[in-house]
């Protein structure tokens, strides 16, 4: 009887101490919603226009940055791009005015009773993308330039239409940045930029066969251009006929590195009939090529 006592007070002593145990795990913390501002919808200054105007396409780019606190917004419908602060107030507006009506929530650009950190600033922005800010609250926005020096490449079968325009703190325009660098040539489609610790801005294009990024420096000197087709993404060594398919492409911030998230497919088969029943995703690999030497 003692010998089934101590072997229950010893079970019980387990029992306990797995779930002391247990209690003692870091649990799964919950991020919590904070809602800090909205935004109406609209043609106002401080509205995001999101509407589709009957017959036209909606393929116009809307895109958010934060950085430091402050809330960007490019609205590619109306030409525009918004600054916040972290209470949604509009601070800064640099705004295409065919496109938009005369700003109510800025008395004037010139106004001596109007802070000096809002300011209202007409430019002939055309058809606004991507959007990224730098750490000396520099922006970059794509934009697309004018038909006359727009290029038609025969050999890429593309047309050369985009261009990263640059503007300071203050809304100065600064030299806009083309495939060679400050004042160059037009990129391709552009599928993504972005900024790094050092400030350096990376371009990342999108032509039918292939991948094309452009590294540049903060003063906008082009420090790498890679190209990446289909025959020179990493090969998925254990099977054979895999299709490899590019999901996204992300640089270092650190270092010149980019990597490569890549989805593999194969075929189904079925046996009964020996007919192709399916392509399915059976595995993804993240790569990271190195911009100097072009290596994975």
């Amino acid at each position: 009887m003692k010998k089934i006592e101590a072997l229950l007070i010893f079970n019980l002593l387990i029992i306990c101490l797995l779930l002391f145990t247990g209690c003692g795990q870091k649990q799964i913390e919950e991020l919590t919603r904070y809602e800090l501002f909205s935004l109406g919808i609209g043609k106002m200054d401080n509205q995001v226009d999101l509407f589709q105007i009957e017959g036209d396409l909606f393929n116009q780019k809307n895109r958010i940055y934060m950085r430091d606190g402050l809330f960007y917004i490019a609205n590619g419908n109306s030409a525009k791009i918004m600054e916040f602060s972290s209470y949604g107030d509009l601070i800064f507006l640099l705004y295409n005015p065919e496109k938009n009506p005369q700003p109510v929530s800025f008395s004037s650009t010139n106004s001596k009773d109007m802070a000096s950190t809002r300011k209202a600033l007409p430019y002939p922005l055309i058809s606004i993308g991507e959007l990224v800010v730098d750490s000396k609250k520099r922006v970059y926005v794509e934009d697309i330039v004018p038909e006359d020096r727009q290029v038609k490449d025969k050999e890429l079968g593309v047309i050369l239409d985009k261009v990263i325009l640059r503007f300071d703190r203050h809304g100065n325009q600064l030299e806009f940045i083309g495939q060679e660098g400050l004042g160059g040539s037009p990129f391709p489609y552009i599928d993504r930029i972005y900024i790094t610790v050092n400030n350096d801005l990376v371009v990342i294009c999108r032509i039918p066969q292939a991948w094309i990024i452009f590294w540049y420096s903060e003063e906008g000197t082009l420090l790498y251009n890679v190209e990446i087709d289909h025959m020179h993404l990493p090969i998925y060594e254990s099977r054979e006929e895999v299709i490899t398919s590019v999901a996204r492409m992300i640089p270092d911030l650190k270092q010149p590195l980019l990597y490569l998230m890549l989805h593999y497919y194969h075929n189904t088969i079925d046996e009964s009939t020996k007919q192709t029943t399916a392509i399915e995703n059976f595995t993804s690999r993240i790569y990271s090529l190195n911009m100097e030497t072009g290596k994975y």
